[in-house]
């Protein structure tokens, strides 16, 4: 049933029941033609709401059991909705309910799957981030250096503000010191 987009926005407010609002919300996006910031916008909500709302669409029907079931929750059936087929939500959900896997160890199971990769270790410490700065903001005053680590990769942005013939300089100075060792 197609709702105009005031009787799905009341139905959105009212229903506590996740798939008919994803159901809602993807109708709002897609027969309405409206962008997801908009619907977000309107229901003083991130996009990233509602893209996780809609993607709960995918979820199969015996998965859809488990959450009506109690077995899992909301943010569990998010979490797997991140995965691309049908047969890897199910497999999934089958490795949460025989491991009674909480949230955040279900994201791990997710994030693996998705990624090949395990999380497994802990971060690098403050110090090790100050000492890694340090050195490259000793190179060139200009150099500003940001590290982001997350479980599954670690990204060290390096930035220099100035003209081409300024940052050419910080690059010969970066080269110069790798040649060092």
């Amino acid at each position: 049933m197609v709702y105009t987009v005031e009787e799905s926005l009341n139905i959105l407010e009212s229903s506590s029941d996740p798939f008919e609002k994803a159901s809602v919300l993807n109708s709002l996006h897609k027969d309405y033609d409206l962008p997801i910031k908009d619907i977000a916008s309107k229901l003083n909500k991130s996009s990233s709401y509602v893209c996780n709302m809609i993607r709960l669409l995918k979820i199969p029907d015996l998965v859809r059991d488990g959450f009506y079931s109690n077995m899992i929750s909301l943010t569990h059936l998010a979490i797997l909705a991140r995965l691309k087929k049908s047969e890897d939500i199910i497999s999934a959900y089958d490795e949460v309910l025989k491991h009674s896997f909480s949230c955040p160890q279900t994201e791990e199971y997710v994030r693996e799957k998705l990624y090949g990769i395990i999380a497994d270790g802990e971060y690098a410490n403050s110090e090790i981030y100050q000492q890694i700065k340090k050195k490259f903001g000793s190179l060139d005053a200009r150099l500003t250096v940001k590290i982001v680590q997350s479980r599954i990769r670690l990204r060290i942005l390096l930035e220099a503000k100035g003209n081409v013939n300024e940052t050419n300089e910080v690059l010969g100075k970066l080269l110069r010191d790798d040649k060092r060792k």
